[in-house]
């Protein structure tokens, strides 16, 4: 009868003790490790979003002030919205450049590129993911510009009319093409040079084509006058660029897979 007593009190005991909560499944490997890769190891995760998205612009702010001040001049707010937007085209062009040239520079100079492409993931997924990873702190870098924009509309009355006429402008989305074919020609470079791909390309597509294109309108104005180049310049260029792009685009996203698998092998 005791131990009868005895047992039933020790399962009670071990009831009581039992935890309350459900054991935990196991994780499984995170599905986006690749995005979490890029975004904390070559972004430089919340510190370095933080500081592009609210450092960045304060830090302007403050120079352009700490500059006023040191001259003895006071600083208009229209002064420092325009400082404020060509500082902010400056900072997201450096960020771009520098954080997509290390996209894959790194692992080849680390000679990790073999590891990465043993993962099972597709090459467009795994180009897809890394390069999402980036995409925070390149958007991030934009808020300088930002501030810039909205001291112009609050400072210039005829900023916005400008500002709809520039929207319904389809040299607009060009220039958006034109970052994507930045993108991928820089990546492209990044992994066959071994510094300053991004920085090749930027030049090549921002400085170099459009003063060749220029050259070209230029003789061809002489032939058939400039009011026609004007008309054609105005709406059919920017949408046969568009196309010219879109195109150039998918040859060098083609190029790019290739290129990794023969990087991976070297390496």
């Amino acid at each position: 009868m005791t131990a009868k007593v005895v047992a039933e009190g020790f399962d009670d005991r071990s009831h009581q003790l039992r935890p309350t909560r459900q054991a935990r499944k196991p994780r499984r490997v995170h599905g986006r490790a690749l995005v979490w890769k890029s975004w904390r190891w070559l972004s430089g995760g919340w510190f370095w979003f933080s500081f592009r998205l609210v450092g960045m612009p304060l830090c302007l702010a403050i120079l352009a002030y700490t500059v006023a001040w040191a001259v003895g001049e006071t600083l208009p707010t229209w002064v420092l919205a325009y400082f404020m937007s060509t500082a902010g085209i400056v900072v997201f062009i450096a960020a771009f450049a520098i954080l997509f040239d290390r996209l894959f520079a790194i692992e080849i100079q680390q000679k990790t590129l073999d590891s990465l492409l043993l993962l099972p993931h597709s090459r467009n997924s795994m180009f897809r993911q890394m390069v999402l990873g980036l995409l925070p702190g390149i958007l991030a870098s934009l808020s300088s510009l930002i501030c810039g924009l909205i001291l112009i509309f609050a400072t210039d009355s005829r900023a916005v009319q400008q500002a709809q006429d520039v929207l319904a402008s389809p040299w607009l989305y060009y220039i958006f093409v034109m970052l994507i074919s930045t993108l991928y020609f820089g990546v492209f470079l990044s992994i066959k040079l071994r510094y300053g791909g991004m920085l090749v390309a930027i030049v090549t597509l921002w400085f170099v084509g459009p003063m060749i294109v220029s050259s070209i309108f230029a003789i061809v104005s002489t032939v058939v006058g400039p009011q026609k180049i004007n008309d054609f310049g105005t709406t059919a260029l920017p949408l046969l660029l568009i196309v010219v792009q879109v195109a150039f685009c998918v040859w060098l996203h083609k190029r790019l897979i290739q290129s990794l698998e023969h990087a991976g092998a070297e390496s």
